[in-house]
């Protein structure tokens, strides 16, 4: 799912790059595969791509590097690919969390969010402290409309991390969208504890101020965030279509 695909707003969800470990598994292969990923957090991609597919060519049915090439093959665009490659990881290796994670990331990313939930449900089976599986089931929920279900994840999120960002602002997105406008204002100034510049949070805080007619507020928060983020376009609509 693309971020227009999803209100203004709303945080996209984590990466499972940041949160899928390569641990040594026999040493020339676990240190081949390291040595791809260290190139890959860098963002030398080619080069990462490079070194993966030697791995497999050694090695077709090694499970980390067929998810690992999966997520950058993501991470370029190609969501289909990625999900063949992730799955057959999943083949060889069922059990491994960070992998329905990433599976779940690439059906998000192909708008299919009901197999992204089964993927994201999977993960934090595996793994009930994965804070990312949580915030990403949120999303889905988020994306499907179900804002009761997005909140309860996030509010699992927060109970793992308390400053998770992303939960905490689409928990206040979810409260808003019910019409708790009360509860969406507390969790949005949460948010901007953390995050004081950030663009969508302050859009965020607009429009709940907006919601509550505290219209003078929410103009200068829509100023604000246009004078940081001049192309956000949300913000630059509501102050010329209110009036402000």
């Amino acid at each position: 799912m693309s971020e227009d695909s999803l209100p203004p707003g709303i945080k996209m969800p984590h990466r499972s790059l940041a949160v899928s470990p390569v641990s040594a598994e026999g040493k020339s292969t676990g240190q081949r595969v390291s040595e791809a990923w260290v190139l890959h957090q860098r963002g030398n991609l080619s080069q990462a791509e490079t070194k993966y597919r030697e791995i497999l060519a050694l090695d077709p049915s090694h499970a980390k590097t067929l998810h690992l090439f999966g997520l950058l093959v993501l991470q370029l665009g190609n969501a289909p690919q990625a999900i063949k490659m992730i799955r057959r990881s999943l083949e060889i290796a069922p059990e491994d969390a960070h992998t329905h994670l990433s599976l779940g990331d690439a059906y998000f990313a192909e708008d299919q969010l009901q197999l992204a939930m089964e993927s994201y449900r999977q993960s934090k089976e595996l793994d009930p402290t994965s804070e990312a599986a949580w915030v990403n089931l949120g999303n889905t929920h988020y994306g499907l409309g179900n804002f009761d279900e997005a909140a309860r994840a996030y509010l699992a999120a927060l109970e793992i991390n308390p400053d998770a960002g992303d939960a905490l602002n689409n928990l206040a997105l979810s409260y808003e969208q019910v019409g708790n406008h009360a509860e969406a204002l507390v969790y949005i100034d949460k948010t901007l504890d953390r995050y004081p510049n950030d663009p969508d949070t302050l859009y965020v805080k607009g429009v709940i101020l907006e919601e509550l007619k505290r219209t003078s507020e929410a103009y200068d928060y829509f100023k604000k965030v246009v004078d940081i983020q001049p192309s956000h376009t949300e913000a630059a609509q509501k102050i010329e279509e209110r009036g402000y």
